[in-house]
């Protein structure tokens, strides 16, 4: 017998004996106008089968849960209108995000060899009109007035213990800019966008409150505006930005929980030196790579707009032969 009809025949019990004391309460008043009537005469209800209604219950219960669960609502209800076992939901989310960002930083090799020649060939207003749509993708905006200057910055992700914990100069930098006749000039350098080894621990913020400083990143997909200050022949953003944590010190950007912490206006454009990035979070890029940058730099009207962009968002796809 199922729950149902186990159910329905108690609650048709429960009714057959309200009629009983029903009627032995009449027969015994004298108020059935004749003869006292035999109790078993009353009527007994007929045994209850299931409806087109209660199917139809069944069905509009099944597509409530499937309107509020999606999909997986379903799977929560077997043939007979049931509650089944919740889908299984990942074990371990963490282990998740680990092995996504190890895939992502298993090509960088391959990410950095596409960016190296994807303008190769390329004219000036076609590289200008690439690199804007970058910036553009990614939700920035371009400056197009009389020598305002944009920057972008093709990340390819390096872990910071790379080159001994010096760091690598393996990403795509490239400034863009409209002169006052409105001619395109397109310029690209060779850069680094992350932290090193070197500065584990010494250089940071502590983002997840257990007393260590956390070395940050700049995040992709974002435009910041940078002050150049001659003095120290640098740039600096001009308002505080959340960068990326590494919480778990392991040199990568991705597997610690979307760790973020605000950066005090530190995250500087310089120099780096000709054997490490020097980085503790800077944008640097080799001695003359960054000599002809300041070179090109001359003449900016206005903050340089700059955007970190991810390699393997942004590397042409090739095709092997």
């Amino acid at each position: 017998m199922t729950t149902a009809t186990a159910t329905n025949s108690a609650a048709d019990a429960a009714r057959r004996q309200q009629q009983v004391n029903r009627a032995q309460n009449l027969r015994e008043s004298g108020q059935f106008g004749g003869a006292a009537a035999n109790v078993d005469q009353v009527e007994k209800p007929a045994a209850r089968v299931p409806s087109a209604a209660d199917a139809a219950a069944v069905a509009d219960n099944a597509s409530a849960v499937n309107d509020v669960r999606g999909p997986a609502g379903q799977a929560l209800l077997d043939t007979k209108g049931a509650r089944a076992a919740e889908p299984a939901l990942p074990k371990n989310p963490a282990a998740e995000a680990a092995k996504a960002t190890d895939a992502i930083y298993a090509r960088a090799a391959d990410d950095a060899k596409a960016i190296a020649g994807m303008t190769e060939g390329l004219s000036e207003d076609q590289k200008f009109d690439l690199y804007s749509n970058m910036v553009t993708d990614n939700g920035g905006a371009v400056k197009t007035g009389a020598n305002e200057r944009n920057m972008v910055a093709i990340r390819v992700p390096t872990d910071a213990d790379e080159n001994d914990g010096k760091g690598v100069y393996d990403d795509r930098m490239a400034m863009f800019w409209k002169d006052d006749a409105g001619k395109k000039h397109v310029r690209e350098y060779t850069g680094n966008t992350e932290p090193i080894a070197r500065y584990r621990g010494r250089e940071g913020e502590d983002a997840d409150g257990n007393g260590t400083l956390d070395q940050g990143r700049l995040p992709s997909g974002q435009t910041f505006q940078y002050a150049y200050e001659s003095k120290a022949k640098q740039l600096r953003p001009t308002a505080p930005i959340d960068a990326e944590r590494d919480t778990n010190a392991d040199g990568k950007f991705g597997n610690d929980n979307g760790a973020t912490h605000t950066e005090k206006m530190s995250m500087l454009i310089h120099t780096g030196s000709r054997n490490a990035t020097d980085s503790a979070g800077c944008q640097t890029m080799p001695p003359d790579d960054y000599k002809r940058f300041l070179g090109d730099l001359k003449g900016m009207n206005g903050t340089l707009g700059y955007t970190v962009v991810d390699a393997h968002m942004n590397a042409p796809v090739t095709t092997e032969c």
